[in-house]
């Protein structure tokens, strides 16, 4: 028997056959990493820090843009012509490729295998092998948020050498201030 329900049914029903491999709109930050974030051994700015990592919630060029703040949304680091992202940012934006594949941070980041930080920092909690630590990882990103705020804000030059460095030291006194053993 036809009945507008029915019809509907069987519409929505081949729509979500015809589209079930396809991205969702709906994109939710695995659990295992909220956890992993807000368990952190750290202070609760970089805690917050990578939340607002994790959720695109920082002033970007392109946040900025999509809200009628900026007219351009182009990276003013890199002089290529590409929307600085927040994974351009922090991932792919070529400064930043010295601080990942430095000799004591030692990442490799895949230019077309990064589509969302978050997926990102997820699949490095997931294969740990020989990584670094969530923790590392956030102070490392704190660390290029600031390097590029003193090049916007204070027109200082990029330096990835001096972001590792600081990195490095901003977790040695968090182990300090947590009673840990410095390595």
């Amino acid at each position: 028997m036809f009945t507008v329900k029915s019809c509907y049914n069987s519409i929505i029903s081949q729509h979500n056959r015809n589209n079930q491999n396809h991205a969702s709109s709906s994109f939710q930050v695995p659990r295992k990493l909220w956890n992993g974030i807000w368990n952190m051994n750290t202070t609760p700015k970089l805690r917050s820090f990578l939340w607002s990592v994790c959720n695109n919630a920082l002033a970007t060029k392109e946040n900025l843009h999509n809200k009628h703040i900026l007219s351009d949304p182009v990276c003013c680091m890199c002089n290529d012509q590409v929307p600085k992202t927040i994974e351009h940012l922090f991932l792919l934006c070529p400064w930043t490729h010295a601080i990942w594949s430095h000799t004591l941070v030692n990442i490799t980041i895949h230019f077309h295998g990064v589509h969302r930080i978050e997926t990102w920092l997820a699949d490095l909690l997931k294969n740990r092998d020989g990584l670094l630590d969530l923790e590392t990882i956030a102070y490392i990103l704190w660390q290029i948020w600031k390097a590029r705020n003193n090049f916007v804000f204070c027109q200082q030059r990029l330096n990835s050498e001096q972001v590792v460095q600081a990195a490095l030291a901003n977790i040695r006194s968090s182990w300090c201030y947590n009673g840990m053993k410095l390595k």
